[in-house]
């Protein structure tokens, strides 16, 4: 999978589908000169599809590609285009200060941070909310119903007010809020 950033390619992503470790793989980053180098910007400076978030727009945070992938194809499936959500994927579970910076810069509305299903998970949802917050980016959670993740067809449960723009659109959802 391609990764994208400020229009310019950035990283690969892989995924193994037989169960091998590890599951996920991100293209080796170093400078030009490094022959082993495949990409310019370590995994900590990537976040999948921010591109796609509009400044006052609301954003949902996932862990992978494949969720955020997922997340779109469902949304293209209900919602008209004027407006939806933007899927943006960690690229695995971490926040870092350079994510943090890029999801301040791109000034969205609000992130869902809707990590998949587990107890570990809930715990560095609420982490990741607080250090948003504390970077000035208005953040909630939100929780996976019926599944792990959007990958696997779950719906979005967000822990917000249900009364404005992104209510009306997760009631086209059928998400609830």
């Amino acid at each position: 999978v391609p990764v994208v950033m400020r229009g310019l390619l950035v990283s690969f992503l892989a995924r193994t589908v037989r169960g091998a470790e590890p599951r996920y793989l991100n293209a080796r980053h170093g400078p030009p000169s490094d022959p082993a180098a495949e990409c310019g910007r370590p995994a900590a400076a990537q976040l999948f599809n921010l591109d796609a978030a509009r400044e006052g727009g609301d954003v949902v945070l996932v862990e992978w590609a494949g969720d955020a992938m997922a997340l779109c194809r469902a949304q293209r499936a209900v919602l008209t285009p004027s407006y939806h959500p933007v899927p943006v994927a960690l690229l695995g579970q971490a926040l870092t200060p350079q994510k943090l910076a890029l999801l301040r810069a791109a000034r969205p509305r609000r992130v869902v941070v809707a990590l998949d299903v587990g107890e570990a998970e809930a715990r560095r949802a609420r982490d990741h909310v607080a250090d948003l917050l504390a970077w000035d980016v208005p953040a909630v959670v939100g929780v996976w119903r019926g599944a792990k993740d959007a990958g696997a067809g779950a719906i979005l449960d967000v822990a917000a007010d249900s009364s404005g723009l992104l209510g009306r659109v997760a009631g086209r959802l059928g998400v609830k809020l």
